[in-house]
């Protein structure tokens, strides 16, 4: 990540923040909040609605992912961190099957001389291609809106 990508998430989520229960910021500690002010950028433009639940906001993939370790650190508890590092631990080993997989087909392709070069997006990494990058972060996202659910049905 660049500067530029670190200033817009710090921005991001000073905004969240304005947002969050005032008893979750203050688990938080004040030099993760003070370190987004200083770096926050000034030209961010805000796609947050304040009258959408979080799971519908159109956030920074790297806030998404703020929002998933913060929650891990500070937020949950000790069951809850147990269940997010288990969907975070599947998750890693779904994307590194799936890399294992496109490899070895891959090298069957070559093996077999299967190969077609003229189509430049299958030289793309996975990724690139169906974006599973961010269908990742949303199933996180969803579990931790599942988790948030849990949390605030509690009181």
């Amino acid at each position: 990540m660049t500067y530029e990508d670190y200033a817009d998430l710090a921005a991001e989520m000073n905004i969240l923040l304005r947002y969050i229960d005032d008893e979750l910021v203050e688990k938080i500690p004040q030099k993760i909040i003070e370190f987004f002010q200083d770096i926050a950028s000034p030209h961010f433009k805000s796609r947050i609605d304040p009258r959408l639940p979080l799971d519908q906001q159109l956030l920074l993939p790297s806030t998404e992912a703020m929002l998933t370790l913060l929650y891990r650190q500070y937020w949950c508890t000790d069951e809850e961190r147990e269940e997010l590092d288990h969907l975070l631990l599947e998750g890693e080993e779904a994307r590194v099957e799936q890399d294992q997989a496109t490899f070895d087909n891959i090298f069957q392709k070559i093996e077999s001389n299967e190969v077609d070069f003229v189509n430049e997006s299958d030289n793309l990494p996975i990724e690139v291609q169906e974006n599973t990058i961010m269908d990742r972060i949303r199933s996180i996202l969803d579990a931790l809106t599942e988790l948030f659910k849990k949390l605030f049905n509690k009181d």
